[in-house]
């Protein structure tokens, strides 16, 4: 910019000397549009008008200075065109200058959209080199914004063009079609994730948007387990009637594959002579959606796929997900429920036959139809209290569903569990331990909720504990090893059913009545096992909850937090150093000469070195700190509310102790770390900058020879 103002100024210098020295004619006073015209090199508007307006003033000066050489009109004419001439050309250039910094305003108002979103954006050239990420892409891909910018994608990630997302993006890029799918994405630490891919060709070559749904992918699987387990069928339907999802259930009763049944109308499984009925009934469902029950209302019948016809009970359960409505509907056959009532119709119709022919047996007719008919009345009963199980059993599913805590869902069982059996009290303890903690209690008992039972506080509960079979009493209150913190409460009938997983016992659930001389019947008892079946099911997929986000926050091979877990925590020990106003430091190191020990002693004892590291530096470290794998052999401690000494004594004590690591009952001489320290707020504010400085000053300490602490420069 300043060599062509100097130009420009030299070039209006000649111009001018031009037009005093020749006498006057339209060619000198043209030629400062040459100026005009190299002012407009130094792309700054202020220039080009100030060129322009002192253009003006030497063209008009030069018409007094100069000698004449035309007549005067002719001179004026001249210099008038030449004037006109140099502010057009100017003006223009002024106008392209103002839609050029327009342009390049709207590219960084767009760049700074793209920086600002929480999906992943990114913009491959054809050569296949990253051209644009924003943060979100590099933390996807468990990479940095630098570490990416102008490499190829198999630079970054060496094996991708074996994969099927390497082969979709090469036909977008050849054929310039755009495309949404569904990834599964390979770390090059082994680990897995699931990413929503949106593909649009543009004119650098392809535009990405990447949105992170393993969790989402995770949840889809415990629900599909879920579902699958279920002792009835389970349809999902569109709101259009598309079957998107059945059990192994569903396949036995309708006789078809899955695979079959995925994609087809509902329709089809609803007899022929029902279908219009039903397509009424699914349209007035979807604008009024609201749960129904199994066994209630019209009779219901179904088809197999080779035609034949059957009864079902249908519970349906309307889910409203984030882009449409669709509905669950569980299905129970009937058949040979069905296939008894017809019987029985027909032993009763043959039973008033042998009335009006056999007077003589009048009452021994009667005696036998009345015992039928309690027989009749008590499958009834069992028919109901079945159907009004499978329709709590089916709610609790959906409390699994919905993830709900532990603790809610064990209330949830006791409650239900209690109003079905009519059981005055309930409760669940737990093996904790050597003893039995109360997790769970009616209100009518909530003082023991928490209470942690010995052998001798509840000889009963443990009774049934350790034999895994359930124990029942006509008649607690008069046991004699009634529990003493039952004082006030009265116990009759009571049941205690262990809570099994295998061989193995979990805990016990307990229920009592109050009401004298009122036991509990081998079905109550049948269902209470059921009930404590299911308790068991709560607690292993709670614990299966739990060791799942433990396996999603620590590395496999150190047992030390990942990479994902240390970004959220030193993102959360800046906010409390910023609002505390204390100091934070962090360590970065690695161990030296890292790839000669794997060649020289294998990668056996590489990664037994990388564990015993791990263990050393949990050891080593207070309560608060937060030891961290950052990848390879590089670790990272996160140490909030230190000092700059207590930091570099504390990694001192590290660099050497790793002299005394085992591996494998050998010491392995020469092994040795290098560290690199930054403080917050002294070498950084923010995550980024921070472990930037750290390893910045790990490299110091390679440069300065290894086995060395370093502190980074101040910024």
């Amino acid at each position: 910019m300043r060599t062509s103002i100097l130009l420009t100024w030299l070039l209006c210098l000649l111009v001018f000397i031009g037009d005093l020295i020749t006498p006057q004619n339209i060619a000198v006073p043209t030629l400062y549009v040459i100026v005009v015209f190299a002012s407009l090199w130094s792309r700054n508007k202020r220039f080009v008008i100030a060129v322009m307006v002192l253009c003006t003033g030497l063209t008009i000066a030069g018409f007094f200075l100069s000698s004449q050489s035309v007549e005067e009109w002719k001179s004026i004419i001249n210099r008038t065109f030449a004037i006109i001439a140099f502010w057009a050309i100017g003006l223009i250039g002024v106008n392209f200058l103002n839609s050029e910094e327009n342009l390049q305003a709207s590219y960084l108002r767009y760049q700074k959209a793209l920086d600002q979103i929480f999906e992943g954006a990114q913009i491959i050239g054809y050569d296949w080199r990253y051209l644009y990420v924003n943060e979100a892409v590099a933390k996807q891909g468990h990479q940095t914004k630098e570490n990416l910018l102008g490499r190829t994608m198999m630079e970054v990630y060496p094996n991708i063009e074996q994969t099927a997302l390497f082969g979709v993006l090469k036909d977008c890029m050849q054929n310039r079609l755009p495309y949404l799918m569904e990834n599964e994405f390979t770390y090059p630490d082994g680990t897995r994730g699931w990413f929503e891919l949106s593909i649009q060709p543009v004119d650098e070559g392809l535009f990405i948007l990447s949105n992170d749904i393993t969790k989402r992918k995770y949840a889809e699987e415990r629900f599909h387990l879920a579902v699958e387990s279920a002792p009835y069928g389970i349809i999902l339907s569109s709101s259009k009637g598309e079957i998107t999802l059945v059990n192994s259930q569903v396949e036995k009763i309708f006789q078809y594959s899955r695979h079959e049944l995925i994609g087809r109308s509902v329709e089809e499984l609803v007899p022929e002579s029902f279908r219009q009925k039903h397509f009424t009934y699914h349209r007035e469902f979807f604008l009024n959606p609201r749960p129904r029950p199994m066994g209630v209302g019209r009779d219901l019948y179904a088809c197999r796929k080779d035609g034949s016809e059957f009864p079902v009970e249908i519970g349906l359960v309307p889910i409203e997900t984030h882009d449409e409505k669709i509905v669950m509907a569980t299905i129970l056959d009937i058949t040979q429920r069905k296939q008894t009532e017809e019987e029985l119709l027909r032993l009763n119709k043959e039973l008033e036959l042998r009335i009006f022919e056999r007077t003589a047996h009048l009452n021994l007719t009667n005696e036998q139809l009345q015992n039928e008919l309690l027989h009749r009345q008590q499958a009834e009963e069992r028919n109901i209290r079945q159907n009004k199980m499978l329709s709590e059993l089916h709610k609790i599913t959906l409390d699994l569903l919905q993830q709900n805590s532990l603790e809610q869902l064990l209330n949830r069982v006791v409650e239900i569990s209690s109003n079905f059996l009519d059981a005055t009290y309930a409760g669940i303890t737990l093996i904790e331990g050597d003893t039995l903690t109360v997790k769970a209690v009616t209100q009518n008992q909530i003082q023991l909720l928490g209470q942690k039972l010995s052998r001798n506080d509840a000889k009963l509960t443990w009774r049934a504990f350790d034999t895994r079979q359930t124990m029942v009493l006509k008649d607690y209150d008069t046991w004699e090893h009634r529990r003493k913190d039952y004082q006030g409460l009265v116990h009759h009938a009571v049941i205690d059913l262990p809570i099994l997983n295998g061989d193995e016992c979990l805990g016990v659930l307990a229920l009592g009545r109050e009401k004298p001389n009122y036991e509990f019947s081998e079905e109550q008892i049948q269902f209470g096992s059921l009930f404590a079946s299911l308790t068991a099911l709560i607690i292993i997929n709670s614990q299966l909850r739990e060791t799942l986000k433990q396996q999603s926050i620590h590395d496999s091979l150190t047992g030390l937090f990942n990479r994902r877990y240390m970004e959220e925590t030193l993102i959360q020990e800046i906010s409390r150093a910023v609002r505390n106003g204390h100091s934070l430091g962090i360590i970065m190191l690695d161990i030296d000469h890292f790839k000669n020990f794997n060649d020289t002693h294998g990668h056996v004892n590489g990664d037994s070195l990388l564990s015993e590291l791990g263990k050393l530096l949990k050891t080593n470290i207070r309560t608060e700190d937060t030891a961290c794998r950052y990848g390879g052999e590089e670790f990272l401690l996160i140490m909030p509310d230190v000092s700059l000494e207590t930091v570099l004594r504390r990694a001192e004590l590290l660099r050497e102790s790793i002299s005394e690591l085992q591996i494998q009952a050998d010491t392995f001489a020469g092994v040795t770390i290098s560290l690199g320290i930054a403080m917050y707020p002294q070498h950084g504010t923010t995550m980024e900058f921070l472990i930037r400085s750290a390893d910045k000053a790990l490299y110091q300490a390679k440069q300065n020879g290894r086995n060395r602490v370093e502190v980074a420069n101040s910024s």
